[in-house]
């Protein structure tokens, strides 16, 4: 009788351990899943256009950007390029690798388009076409 009851206590301990421990690793599971499932809801894509004049010196330019906007919807928050800027190709391709404010964790590409250059100064008005994506809290 001892030894029945015995083998009923383990088998009891043991069916609430494990039910217990699968419990854990379920939950975690699942708080992952909606973790993601809320970040891609919060993801925001955001298309600029814009224009920018530059001074080129040195034999290999390239360019680390950062726009910050001054007023309106965006006020405070920026964009950070980082690339290439090869100006004698007619299209240039720079990647966007972070941002702050509304643009926090910003990534996307910018491709910049000559418009006017004065060769003898190194002056320019150089076109922007920005595409990127960045996370929201609203």
């Amino acid at each position: 009788m001892a030894s029945h009851l015995k083998n009923t206590l383990k088998t009891t301990f043991y069916f609430i351990l494990f039910s217990y421990l699968f419990r854990l690793s379920n939950g975690v599971f699942s708080e992952e899943l909606s973790e993601a499932i809320s970040i891609k809801r919060m993801e925001k894509t955001t298309h600029l256009h814009f224009f920018f004049h530059d001074i080129h010196s040195g034999k290999s330019p390239s360019a680390m950007l950062n726009y910050e906007f001054s007023e309106g919807e965006f006020n405070g928050s920026s964009i950070s390029v980082l690339g290439r800027n090869l100006w004698m190709d007619d299209v240039r391709e720079m990647p966007i690798v972070g941002g702050s404010g509304r643009f926090r964790y910003a990534s996307g590409y910018a491709l910049a388009h000559t418009v006017w250059l004065d060769l003898n100064t190194g002056d320019a008005v150089v076109e922007y076409n920005v595409g990127f994506r960045s996370f929201r809290k609203y």
